[in-house]
This record gives C-alpha cells, structure tokens and sequence, in this order.
C-alpha cells in the first residue's frame, strides 16, 4: 500500500535530520488521527441508521407520556352564604347591643370579600389577594384565609398558599375544603407524604369527597404505591363513576403493574366519559389506547 511506502527505511531514517524526523512523525500521528475519526464517523452513521434520534414529536410524547396522571383542581372559594355565617358567629359576640355597629363591619367585610371574589373569577389574583386581606383587617374568619390561600396558589406562591390554609384550619379544623386544598399545594411543593396526610383528614371529615381519593391516588402513583392508588381511585369512582379523570388514572396506575387488558378497559371507560362530559380530553386517551394496543400487538 502506498501509505506504508512513505514510511522510511532504517537506513534512510538515520540519514534524515531531525526537522524531516520530526516532520514525517507529525505526518504519522495525521493520518492516524484521520482514520479514526472516519472510523467514527462510520460508526455513528451506522447506528443513527438503525437506533434514529427521536423526532420532536416523538419528545413531546413523551413528556406527555411523564406528565399524564391528573390531579384535580383546588376548591373553589365559599359562597356569600356561608360567609354571612361565618361573619355572624365571629362578629355577633363583639357586638351585642350594637346592632348598627354589627352590621357596618358585617358589610364591610362581605363588600371586600365580593370584589376579591370578582377579581379572582377574572384571574387579577393579586387584586383579589388584596381584597381577601382587607377584609381580614376587619374580621378574621375561616373563608378570608382559605381565600387568601386559593389566591396565593393560583400566583405559584405555594407556600404561603400553605400558610394560609393552615391560617384557616386553626379557627375552624373541620374545614375539609382547606384540608384537600392543603394537599394539592403541598403535592406540587413535593411534599407527597404531608400531602396523602392532608387528603386523609379532609376524607376523615368528607369521606365522599372523590376529589380527595383520586388526589391521593395521584401522589401514591408518583411513588410507585401503585396497588393503593387503584384502591384510592376505586374509592373515587364509587362516589362519582363518571369521572374521566379518574378513570384514566386509574388505567395509568393498571399499565404501570402489567395489567394491560385491565389498563385498556379503564382508558375506553375513560373516553367514554370524556366524549360525553369533556370531549377536549378525547384525542389524548384515544391516542394513549392505540399505543398500548400497539404495543400487546
């Protein structure tokens, strides 16, 4: 071969001086370094042709695919009615003989409490917080705080989301709404295991609250505890069967223990109900049923 003719012979090398010396070994290692990097050039062609890299389609699903089990969203802020109540039993002591008086700081409270509820249902989540911890100025009741809460949740300021409905829980510890809205944020903060512990007092107050079950069933999921989150989502279905949500949590927590067939039957219950209650989920469980399908295939 050619290349091996331009390395000299020991009797020419000897002759050479020593910038040729140093010249042809520079050329050498070149032409080394030359074969290997098309030798991996190859290679690398080689396996993108067999293993290609995946598309971004292909990561999207994916995501879609880490992201899929559904919590169920916080609940909503109290009606004026209850408010009233709330405001009657905290103010009444304070105001026994002054019925005028009463009822002043009584509108006050309710007109603040309004407003931040109009703001809210706009999403202006800063205004409404103001408006909550106005009418905290004047009274402190349980549904300034819990609102206060739902307000700081919806500004990523989970913490203090936390804070507030713990706020709430100590006037009044039965307030199974501030026990369940606890758990979302305290889930979303990763504090999975204070998160189950808040589902379960707010079941201990509200055991047909599905909301909470299939929460719960959604955080035992995200740690691998994939036999008591289908017992938690079967708990949730025996309260409100038509769930999709549900359903399709439940089927997630079913594929990942193997059970395929069982898992399949949960999704098409899942779309079902999706088609009939809120068909913009369709398309996604549809899309999950055929993978799965494809795959036992």
């Amino acid at each position: 071969m050619q290349i091996f003719e331009m390395i000299p012979q020991k009797k020419q090398w000897k002759k050479w001086s020593l910038p040729s010396k140093l010249t042809a070994i520079g050329t050498f290692i070149g032409l080394i370094a030359l074969i290997i990097t098309i030798i991996y050039i190859l290679i690398s062609f080689i396996f993108q042709r067999i293993n290609p890299p995946a598309t971004r389609h292909q990561v999207n699903e994916v995501v879609k695919e880490v992201k899929e089990i559904k919590q169920l969203a916080l609940s909503g802020n109290f009606s004026e009615n209850r408010v009233e109540i709330q405001l009657d039993k905290e103010l009444a002591p304070a105001f026994k003989e002054l019925t005028q008086a009463f009822q002043k700081k009584k509108q006050e409270a309710l007109k603040l409490y309004r407003e931040g509820i109009v703001f809210f249902d706009h999403n202006l989540y800063k205004k409404a917080l103001s408006k909550f911890s106005k009418a905290l100025k004047i009274i402190e009741i349980p549904a300034f705080h819990f609102s206060r809460g739902n307000a700081f949740y919806h500004l990523d300021r989970k913490e203090e989301a936390v804070i507030a409905y713990n706020k709430a829980l100590e006037i009044k510890p039965d307030l199974h709404e501030a026990w369940y809205n606890k758990g979302v944020a305290l889930n979303d903060l990763g504090r999975e295991g204070r998160a189950i512990e808040a589902y379960d007092k707010a079941l201990e107050i509200k055991p047909d609250k599905h909301e909470a079950w299939n929460n719960k069933g959604s955080v035992l999921s995200k740690l691998g505890r994939e036999e008591e989150a289908i017992e938690a989502y079967d708990k949730a279905l025996e309260i409100k069967s038509e769930d999709h949500n549900v359903w399709y949590n439940k089927g997630v927590a079913l594929n990942d223990l193997g059970r395929e067939e069982e898992a399949i039957e949960a999704y098409e219950k899942a779309l079902y109900f999706s088609e009939k209650n809120e068909p913009s989920d369709s398309k996604f469980i549809r899309k999950r049923i055929d993978r799965l399908k494809a795959k036992m295939n």
